[in-house]
Parts: C-alpha cells; structure tokens; sequence
C-alpha cells in the first residue's frame, strides 16, 4: 500500500506504508526507494 500526499503544487511524497521508505525520483528520471 502506497500513501500519496501533495507537498507543494506539482509536487507529491509517495510513501510506502509498511515499509515506511520514500519512492523518490533522481535528475535522470530513474526511480528509487529511499
């Protein structure tokens, strides 16, 4: 399960629930958890 929440306009923080790690984004546009 994944909680989604808006930071700023534009700008979202996805959060695993369980796990409590951040799924993030770097400037290549590469996914990762964190």
């Amino acid at each position: 399960i994944m909680e989604i929440r808006t930071v700023a306009v534009g700008i979202v923080a996805i959060k695993g629930v369980e796990s409590e790690y951040y799924l993030a984004m770097n400037k290549e546009g590469k996914l990762y958890a964190k």
